[in-house]
């Protein structure tokens, strides 16, 4: 049950619930469960989400409180910069034949790309400042990457570093370090505009009727975008 997943031991993160959903879907349908019936089921799972990811939500609050000291530690802790290297081998050997990713890299020079990563991230987790590329927003334009594509590149990542024996909370410091770059690599701006978070005294999540009125759209969006 939801109890399991219960703070400090829960790895499993939002990416991790999407992908559950996902086969959820696809086995309902092959099994020619009733649609209404499917959306009903849906979107009652879609309520534990929280219950479910509220331990990883917790690990990466400690991880964002840790960075906030910086990163040096955290760039000797991922081995330096040949930790970086072994790290990029590795994450590239994963995403290359991932399924869900491994068009983005299809017909073009994967070396010249991990390479790029590799000086990137260097700078990126606490290295040497040595990136001297183009910005990532300009590189990742016409790309077309969205949120579930990001998550599965995150997924890479904690894979890649797991498998050679990084521990935990260095990992949430990697992730936490990295999602920053989400908006970039989407092609969108971060945030909401000044004059859109208050309108007459009142912040958005006012205007729209607090918490539990959320909670109401997300669930209706939900069932909305399953039904698309």
């Amino acid at each position: 049950g939801p109890e399991e997943h219960g703070e400090g031991q829960g790895r499993a993160r939002d990416f991790h619930f999407d992908a559950l959903m996902d086969l959820y879907q696809v086995a309902l349908g092959e099994l020619g469960i009733h649609a209404d019936a499917c959306k009903d089921f849906l979107a009652s799972l879609g309520r534990v989400r929280k219950d479910i990811t509220t331990g990883c939500t917790v690990r990466m609050e400690l991880a964002q409180k840790n960075m906030e000291k910086g990163k040096d530690g955290l760039f000797k802790r991922l081995g330096g910069e040949e930790g970086i290297n072994h790290f990029m081998e590795r994450f590239f050997d994963i995403v290359v034949v991932d399924n869900r990713i491994k068009g983005f890299f299809q017909g073009k020079d994967v070396k010249t790309i991990r390479e790029g990563a590799r000086v990137y991230f260097t700078e990126a987790l606490g290295g040497p400042k040595i990136y001297k590329g183009r910005d990532l927003a300009e590189i990742h334009k016409a790309v077309g990457v969205t949120d579930y594509d990001f998550d599965c590149f995150l997924a890479g990542m904690e894979k890649a570093l797991s498998g050679l024996g990084i521990e935990d909370e260095t990992i949430d410091e990697v992730i936490v370090t990295m999602e920053p770059v989400r908006p970039a690599l989407l092609g969108r701006a971060r945030g909401l505009a000044a004059h859109a978070k208050m309108k007459d005294g009142q912040t958005v999540l006012e205007r729209i009727g607090g918490d539990m009125n959320v909670e109401a759209i997300v669930d209706t969006m939900f069932v909305g975008l399953l039904s698309d």
